[in-house]
This record gives C-alpha cells, structure tokens and sequence, in this order.
C-alpha cells in the first residue's frame, strides 16, 4: 500500500564522474517522483555539462564537488580558504553557469569539514553535504550488527532544515558495508519520526563498485520511501537556509598595503584615535617613490607601535612564481625583503603579506622557514568599487565567519595607491563604521596574530 501522506524527508546524494549512468538512472527517480543532488567533481567537459544539464532540467539538484577532490580543511590550513575558492571552486561554478545551472551546494571530497571551511565556503553555497559520523569502525562494520536506526546522527528533524546549513549522510556501497534492508529501515524512520535521512553514493549501475550504488539498491530504496510517504528531494527543493545567529563579536584586523605615504599622514592618525594598531605591508623596492613612505617614515610607523609585514621586494606573486617552479625566486623575494626592512627599521618583521593573495603550500612552506607567518585568513578589499564596509562586516558575520581582515590600499585619490577611497571623507566613513561596529558588540578590532589565532615572536 502506498501513503498518500509525506512524512519525512530522504535525500540521496551521488558524487564524482558518473554523469553518464546518472543521466540514465533518469527513468527510475521519474518512476517513483523522485529527486536526487548530484555532485559532480574535476574538469567538467562538454559531455559531462550535456548530461549535468539534462539532469537539472529534470528537476534534480547539481551542485560542486571541487576541482581536484582536496581534502577543504587541510587545504585551508596549509594554503589558504581563498585558494581553495580559486583553484577547486570557481572552474566548476564557471562551467556549470556555462549551461545556465547555479551550484548552491557543496559536497565535501572526502566529507572532511569544520567551522572554518563552512563559515568561509558559506559566501559561495547555501548548504553542504558532508559524513554524519558514522563510520566504518561502527555501523559499516561488518562485524557490527547495530542497525542505522540506533544512529541518532543519521537523522535530524525536518524542523530543522532552515537551521542546517550541513547535511550529513550515510554511505551506500559494498566499501560501506551496506545492507539494503537496513537502509530501507532508515527511511522507514524517517517517515514514522518526521526525519531527514541523508545517503551518499557515487556511482548508480547494475554492477556497482565498492562507493557505489546498484540500480537494484535504488529501486528498493525508492519504493520504500514512496511506500512509506517518504518524499525524496534534491538540494534545490529544501527551501532557504536561516541565517546563522552570531555568537559573539567576530574578531577583525586591519591591513593596509604597498606602503602608500597616506598610510601615516592620514590611516595611523584614524586608527591612533580609536586605540587600533595596523598591519602595514611593505614593498622595500618601492620605499621612497612618488607618494610611498620613506625609510624614516616606516621607523616612525614601528615607533608608534604599529606592524610592519614583509610584502616583498617587487610584488610578484608568490604562488605563480612557485608554480613555474621559481622557488628560489619565492625565497629571494620574502628573504631580502626581510632581512632590508630589519636593517632599516631593528625590526624583525613577523608577517608575510601576499601580493596579490597568490599563494600556494611551497610559498607557506619556504615563508615559515625564512621566520614568517604568511598572512591567509580571509580578507575583504575596501576603497573605490568596494562593498560598503558595514554591508561586508554584517555579511561576514551572518555566515559565521569569526576571523576577518579588512584591507586597505589607497586612502584618497590624490595619494595614490590601488582602489583609493573616493574621497578622505569616504575613507574616514569607513573608519567611523569599523568603530560603530566595535562598539555594537559585532567585532572587535585586534592585531593579526591574535585575530589569526597563530604564534608568532615578537
């Protein structure tokens, strides 16, 4: 008998290459008025954007699953959760809207995740797939006989789902140790608890490998939800996710680059008055040209208890040179750079500001043995052309984020520099709005190495 009543929710999700036999399992989700979320990973050629396309058209769900299957937290902590953007994100997200699909969601490679990750990666999806935490050491253990029902973590009300942001899911496959029948029971949870239970798989065939799903195991598991009044939705059919509520003030710093002269006479006065102290990048090979500092001028911002952040000797982009292969060039660069703002200022500076936020884990690698932290945390760009800044703040907290640069270059137009403020009063408004922000409990303005939660020698 089938329930004309839908109780509960099941969501099954498929990740990797397998678009051509997703593209064919089409007639078993029409047959049982189903939707599934598919997550498609690597380098998305004209065949695979022709069969994405045709699923999206038939109302299922596409979302990301990264360009090179990296693993998002380690990448964060050893690149950077801007790289990871550009390098695994932004290919896929520009090829999917190639064929006029808008990816809201994310799969984790791996189903590895943490606050970071989401809080950072919340800008570009709505929502993500990641593992539940069960494992194969407990319920895919052949060995273990504890059915997924026993599993409260598998599932969560579908009350819920406008607060859950992170779906996580239990994996179908012969690796998985899957027994269809059980899985069957936890949707018929599902429908008896009003919950929603997640699956991921990969690929859907007759003779399935070990992380994938046979066409059989589909059947069986559609039918059970359609017997049950469970209704199986893709991603795109949940609804909106509420915005994350705030805990506490997100912790900011202020960076200002290229050693623009306008950093003394006009920023460090602004920041002085409010009690902030700033990062301030130097270029050494630019010190003294047209409306940058001069030596004395950078001695006078360490004086006043400012940082001073190596920002190269040229400004080449760090991460392009390592990828040619010029580490030795990605050395001399952070190297002589250091060793020349020490001489001049007796400051051994701590920091390494990446021009460009070119970067990569070789750059992360020869910086630290050279004695500097690079500078990666997410960072957000204000002058001319700019979001308004407490437009960016708000946003940056309403996402989670809990650590945030704001990046100056330019402070006027007349002194020079990249994307100037419009006018001195515009930066000034800036200013006044970082303070208001402070002083509404949202952020708190605080040097870098605090803000970045990292040990560095003073």
């Amino acid at each position: 008998m089938i329930s004309l009543l839908f109780a509960g929710i099941l969501c099954l999700t498929f990740d990797d290459r397998h678009w051509e036999n997703w593209e064919k399992a089409l007639p078993v989700f029409e047959k049982h008025g189903a939707k599934a979320t598919f997550f498609p990973s690597g380098d998305l050629n004209a065949e695979a954007l022709a069969c994405l396309k045709k699923l999206h058209e038939a109302g299922h769900s596409v979302g990301c699953h990264s360009l090179g299957h990296r693993d998002a937290p380690a990448f964060f902590k050893n690149v950077s959760g801007t790289m990871y953007v550009r390098k695994e994100i932004t290919p896929q997200k520009k090829a999917l809207a190639s064929v006029g699909i808008n990816p809201e969601f994310f799969a984790y490679p791996n189903n590895r995740r943490d606050e970071d990750t989401d809080a950072q990666l919340a800008f570009q999806f709505k929502r993500f797939r990641a593992g539940c935490g069960v494992t194969r050491k407990d319920y895919y253990s052949p060995s273990n006989k504890t059915s997924i029902t026993e599993f409260d973590c598998a599932f969560f009300p579908v009350s819920e789902l406008p607060r859950r942001r992170v779906m996580g899911g239990v994996g179908v496959g012969a690796y998985y140790n899957t027994d269809i029948d059980d899985i069957c029971r936890g949707v018929k949870r599902a429908a008896e608890r009003d919950e929603v239970f997640v699956l991921f798989s990969h690929d859907i065939c007759a003779n399935p490998g070990k992380i994938s799903m046979s066409t059989e195991w589909l059947e069986k598991i559609l039918a059970t939800a359609r017997e049950c009044g469970v209704a199986v939705k893709g991603f795109r059919e949940l609804g909106p996710v509420e915005p994350q509520r705030p805990t506490g003030p997100m912790l900011v710093s202020l960076t200002f680059d290229d050693n623009i002269r306008d950093h003394l006479l006009v920023a460090a006065p602004e920041l002085e008055k409010r009690g902030w102290k700033g990062v301030f990048a130097i270029v050494t090979d630019w010190v003294g040209k047209e409306n940058k500092l001069s030596w004395d001028e950078v001695r006078e911002l360490v004086r006043r208890g400012h940082e001073i952040a190596v920002h190269t000797r040229s400004h080449q982009g760090l991460g392009r040179l390592a990828d040619k292969g010029k580490t030795e060039l990605v050395r001399e660069e952070i190297a002589v750079a250091r060793d020349i703002i020490e001489r001049e200022t007796g400051m051994r500076p701590r920091l390494l500001c990446l021009p460009g936020s070119s970067y990569s884990a070789i750059v992360g690698k020869i910086a630290r043995e050279e004695g500097l932290e690079p500078m990666t945390v997410p960072r957000a760009c204000c002058g001319q052309g700019m979001a308004d800044t407490t437009k960016t703040v708000a946003a940056a907290r309403k996402r989670g984020m809990k650590r945030y640069d704001l990046l100056v270059h330019g402070v006027r137009p007349e002194g020079g520099g990249w994307r100037p403020f419009p006018s001195l009063e515009s930066f000034k408004r800036h200013m006044q709005a970082i303070e208001d922000a402070e002083r509404a409990g949202e952020i708190k303005v605080v040097d870098y190495d605090i803000m970045a939660n990292i040990k560095v020698p003073k």
